[in-house]
């Protein structure tokens, strides 16, 4: 019996010495991504960082964390950040998030400063799981969030009541990620909805947003993605859906980067009651009221081409650096990746 002690007690001292140098290694690692960010010219700031879970936890807490990434103008920052996992299984982490983060946006070329939004939740949580191998690439990402409320820079403010995203690997991509998110129970912004014209039959909350896709980034997803910086050079969107009402619109198509980097492929698009479709965005300021009868007169002979009451069938195309929706030019084509992209 006293043998079966002195091992039960040598093995207690063994894994107290493992987590007492993991969390002192956690915590060194942490601080030093801060100060690598720096050393890359990063606003990279905390108010603290510690680690806590003792005896079958490694919990870090970073508290006030700041950053931004001079480069792209994106920012972040919150009154802390904790990462979660097992001390026994470190490759599989827990993220949880606080009542209120903020972020900088980048603002249109030729405004310095950048734009400021804030996400608010009740619950907002992530899952991260990497490949227990020596660069860490990332297996799957699930995120879940509940009671959400995303006040825009111009002060509007979008609300779900559901969000949950999920992540993993490609098959037959390289460094390729298949994305499903959904959205559920959706408030648009007040602003939108007070400039709808009286009579419209919309419902002040949008009941489904889906999306189905495959992504193909430019670098793996792994720990060297500070120095890689992987952007999207790929999409595959096999289906997008939105459900508001009885306007429903769905989506599917490829685009990838051309030479110079803009976006070049097809996306087709279908709306059911577009009428509603053009009130919406006439209400949203992405059509103005003065050209909305010439959209009206041009989206009405192309959905006599459907055959179907109130359906509107266009090609989304860009091609040679232009975007357009069937016959109606929309200006240049967004970036997409930085040049051109090889699959796997």
């Amino acid at each position: 019996m006293r043998w079966l002690l002195g091992i039960a007690f040598g093995l207690a001292v063994v894994w107290c010495g493992w987590w007492f140098v993991a969390s002192t290694a956690l915590e060194r690692a942490s601080a030093a991504w801060f100060a690598d960010r720096r050393a890359e010219g990063w606003t990279a700031q905390e108010g603290g960082i510690a680690v806590r879970g003792f005896p079958s936890r490694l919990d870090l807490t970073v508290t006030a964390p700041v950053l931004r990434d001079p480069v792209t103008g994106w920012g972040w920052q919150a009154p802390f950040a904790q990462l979660l996992t097992l001390s026994y299984r470190p490759w599989h982490l827990i993220a949880a998030l606080p009542p209120e983060q903020r972020f900088d946006i980048p603002g249109p070329p030729g405004e310095a400063a950048p734009r400021t939004a804030f996400l608010q939740a009740d619950r907002l949580q992530a899952s991260v799981v990497m490949r227990p191998t020596v660069d860490l690439p990332l297996d799957r990402i699930t995120v879940v969030g509940d009671a959400l409320r995303l006040v825009l820079p111009d002060a509007a403010a979008v609300a779900t009541g559901t969000l949950r995203l999920a992540t993993r690997p490609a098959v037959a991509r390289v460094n390729g990620h298949e994305m499903g998110l959904e959205a559920l129970d959706i408030a648009p912004p007040a602003e939108l909805l007070a400039a709808l014209p009286p009579g419209t039959a919309l419902p002040d909350r949008i009941g489904t947003v889906r999306v189905d896709a495959e992504l193909g980034f430019s670098a793996p997803l792994d720990r060297h993605a500070g120095q890689t910086r992987p952007v999207v050079q790929t999409l595959d969107l096999r289906e997008a859906r939105l459900n508001w009402g009885d306007l429903v619109i769905h989506a599917r198509g490829a685009l990838s980067p051309d030479a110079q980097g803009r976006a070049e492929g097809r996306i087709d698009v279908q709306v059911q009651n577009w009428r509603l479709a053009l009130a919406a965005a006439v209400a949203a300021g992405w059509i103005t009221p003065e050209v909305a009868p010439t959209w009206e007169r041009a989206l009405d002979l192309l959905a006599q081409q459907s055959g179907v009451e109130g359906r509107l069938d266009l090609p989304l195309s860009m091609r040679n650096g232009r975007a357009s929706l069937g016959p109606l030019p929309l200006g240049p084509a967004p970036r997409l990746g930085t040049g051109s992209a090889g699959n796997g």
